[in-house]
């Protein structure tokens, strides 16, 4: 990330200021605009879903375990983990429900440990839409 940061201000500062790191600007203000403005719309989530291969790889992101959370999928056949609407038999997929639920069940359902653990709650929710 910070690596990241740094070119973010390399760029900046020759492409739209004119200047290298080391030289002085005489528009101060102008110039803070452009960098924090510059820094702002980089490193919005859009920007970094891009570069998580990266930053993980480069261990130089940080966390705070209070304000962030952290969701990946790992899918390595994607083709069946996402159903278009239009390729999906739903009759096939109501069949295999209860299936699903009991299979489910064998994971953690609980909402606190689910932030640490492999598990789900929509068996839970799939019981409780058939009340």
């Amino acid at each position: 990330m910070a690596r990241g940061i740094w070119n973010i201000l390399t760029t900046v500062c020759q492409n739209q200021i004119g200047v290298l790191l080391k030289d002085e600007v005489k528009d101060i203000q102008g110039s803070l605009e452009l960098l924090l403005s510059a820094l702002v719309e980089e490193t919005e989530t859009t920007h970094l879903v891009d570069e998580i291969p990266s930053i993980i790889k480069e261990q130089s992101f940080t966390y705070d375990a209070e304000l962030d959370k952290i969701c990946f999928i790992i899918d390595r056949d994607r083709k069946s983990f996402i159903y278009p609407k239009s390729k999906y038999d739903s009759e096939e997929l109501l069949r295999r429900i209860d299936k699903a639920v009991v299979n489910e069940k064998q994971f953690c359902e609980d909402d606190i440990e689910l932030e640490h653990s492999v598990g789900s709650k929509v068996g839970k929710l799939v019981e409780e839409l058939r009340k």
